[in-house]
């Protein structure tokens, strides 16, 4: 039988960003982030979770911390 396994993680990491506002730095943030100039890699791993389905989606394991 075949078994479609999906694993997610969760990463976090601090970047410095100058910026006269709170919006201004929002914006920066994530345009810098859209653009691949912020990179979480390796980042810290905050969590990671794992589900298996069968072959048709089905699920027969839900997502479980690991």
């Amino acid at each position: 039988m075949i078994y479609k396994v999906t694993i997610e993680e969760t990463v976090s990491d601090e970047f410095e960003i100058e910026a006269d506002s709170e919006e201004e730095d929002f914006e920066k943030a994530s345009k810098e982030y859209d653009e691949g100039k912020i990179v979480l890699e390796p980042g810290k791993l905050i969590s990671k979770q794992i589900s298996i389905t069968d072959e048709k989606g089905n699920p027969l394991i839900d997502w479980v911390e690991f």
